[in-house]
């Protein structure tokens, strides 16, 4: 057997190299098998599942990945996560930052399993050499191994492969397994939706999983890029229904890539619950008919047009110009129904003017909003267009606010470009009812940001922790892993989640309410609570 190491390349937003270690015998692994090996480790570890893999059957291999990590790394803030599979249910995680010159390694592992056998009993170490050693130690007391004694044998590189020992892994889900997938953007136009989605999510099963799980299941996810398009959006749920064998899917996020997707599993009798497809083509078809086994955990966007028209009229509004994508399922229904109920309100529509997501320049538009004064401009995006375009009316002097969805709702959202607009969104994080505050603490003591500090999740993280809590709990309801009994459990759901009180209607649409924030001195504000 021999040890492996598999470097996770990070998002162009993360920092921080991540790195997990594991290990198992070379005569048991398929293609298959490593599908589910990476699967559990993005579970984990709460990282995307892109992996290179590294043969480092000697230490010294090891030691020069490790240091190659770690280089230019300056502080605490810099770390690596390294996981021990200890069987196909179970990893034990730790990490390795840097503390001025020397290395610090914290994990269960250093605190209980192995106690008293390593060479450093605080877990700091003068250099990445010598806690390399006591990596291998604890690698060997896990495996039943002889700690010291085993991690000196380790040295040598030999020892290393009598001392490591692994769980037998099956190409088809083990006995007591439930696999859900979860599809989101991690590559793409918005890879922070599908960060803060698959985070959102993955938390939600790994509390599952502390509990038990669900029906005496262990629940394992598998991580898929949705890319937050059509063809890889299907594609990627092909390859989860069709080799992962995967009954139920929580994803896609965009509309354009959950609309087929959502065509496929229903096809399929798979369940799907988006958490932000807000399109209402995502859960009916082209007749109206809903789709059975299609759900939804965020409203929709007529809702989302009117509640955003209603708080324009409201704070004085009687002129509104609309900016549209219409190759943009998600932009498209917003401003239509923004339209019809603004000027249903007394409104007037000023201006309406087209543009793509490939356009860079935006000045033609914005003569024709300087032309017609308008009272508010309604640009119902994804962030980098919302930044892109609203950078560019500051540029040119047009103090008139805009005014969006939540697709404006991003870590990524240009506050500056955008100070002065609105958006509609699904919760606040400041929210003080306890689902709120439990998630929120949660959620920050799992992810942190690149200053190391805990992360504030954002509308997609608590929509996704609700869609996947939400689908696992009609599991229970419905006493079995069997999608029909699955989908009408969900169709009598009552369900308490961060987002607010759930339950749905007959097109599988949460009735919930929604939020109103500001964009205000470098903050994004609370403003209102909106009810249906």
């Amino acid at each position: 057997m021999f040890l492996l190491v598999l470097l996770a390349f990070p998002l162009a937003s993360q920092s921080i190299p991540i790195i997990t270690v594991l290990d198992f015998k070379t005569n048991n692994i398929s293609a298959n098998d490593m599908r589910s090996i990476i699967s559990l480790l993005s579970s984990a570890l709460f990282k995307t599942g892109r992996f290179r893999v590294i043969d480092v059957t000697q230490r010294d291999t090891l030691l020069k990945e490790l240091e190659f990590s770690m280089s230019g790394c300056t502080d605490e803030s810099c770390q690596l996560k390294i996981g021990k599979m200890l069987s196909a249910e179970q990893i034990v995680v730790g990490d390795i930052a840097k503390v001025g010159t020397r290395y610090m390694l914290s994990s269960k592992m250093l605190q209980t399993e192995t106690a008293g056998t390593l060479a450093s009993a605080d877990g700091i170490y003068p250099t990445m050499d010598a806690l390399v050693d006591d990596l291998y130690a604890i690698a060997s007391t896990l495996a039943g191994g002889g700690g010291q004694k085993a991690a000196a044998a380790a040295a040598q590189g030999s020892a290393t492969q009598a001392a490591l020992p692994s769980p037998q892994l099956a190409a088809q889900p083990p006995v007591g397994t439930l696999r859900i997938a979860v599809l989101a953007p991690l590559t793409g136009p918005a890879p922070t939706f599908g960060v803060s989605t698959r985070d959102g999510a993955l938390l939600a099963i790994e509390e599952w999983n502390a509990k038990g799980g669900v029906l005496g299941m262990k629940i394992t996810p598998i991580v898929e890029d949705g890319q937050c398009a059509p063809a890889p959006a299907l594609n990627a749920a092909r390859k989860v229904i069709e080799q992962d064998k995967v009954h139920y899917i929580v994803g896609e996020v965009c509309s354009a890539a959950s609309i087929p997707v959502s065509v496929y599993t229903n096809s399929k009798k798979v369940i799907q619950i988006s958490p932000i497809s807000t399109n209402t083509a995502v859960t009916v078809d082209s007749t109206g008919k809903t789709k059975e086994y299609v759900f939804r955990a965020c409203f929709i966007d007529p809702f989302q047009g009117l509640v955003g028209a209603n708080f324009a009229i409201k704070m004085g509004a009687k002129k509104a110009f609309l900016m549209i994508d219409r190759t943009n399922g998600y932009g498209l229904g917003l401003s239509e129904a923004f339209e019809k109920s603004f000027t249903e309100k007394g409104g007037k529509i000023v201006g309406k003017e087209n543009y793509t997501a490939a356009d860079k320049d935006f000045s033609a538009i914005f003569a024709k909003v300087k032309q017609t004064s308008p009272d508010v401009v309604y640009l119902p995006d994804y962030y980098q267009i919302v930044n892109l375009a609203t950078k560019q009316a500051k540029e040119k002097g047009i103090t008139v606010p805009f005014m969006g969805g939540d697709g404006w709702d991003s870590s990524d959202l240009d506050l500056k470009a955008t100070d002065g607009g609105y958006f509609t969104n699904h919760y606040s994080p400041d929210d003080t009812r306890n689902e709120v505050v439990t998630f929120r603490a949660a959620y920050g003591a799992t992810y942190k940001d690149e200053r190391g500090e805990a992360k504030v999740p954002d509308a997609l993280a608590a929509l996704a922790y609700d869609a996947s809590n939400i689908l696992i709990q009609a599991i229970k309801d419905a006493g079995a892993d069997d999608t029909a009994k699955v989908k009408a459990a969900l169709e009598r759901l009552r369900f308490s989640g961060v987002t607010g009180q759930i339950s749905f209607d007959g097109k599988h649409n949460p009735v919930k309410s929604a939020t109103i924030f500001m964009v205000k001195d470098g903050k994004v504000r609370f403003k209102a609570n909106v009810a249906p």
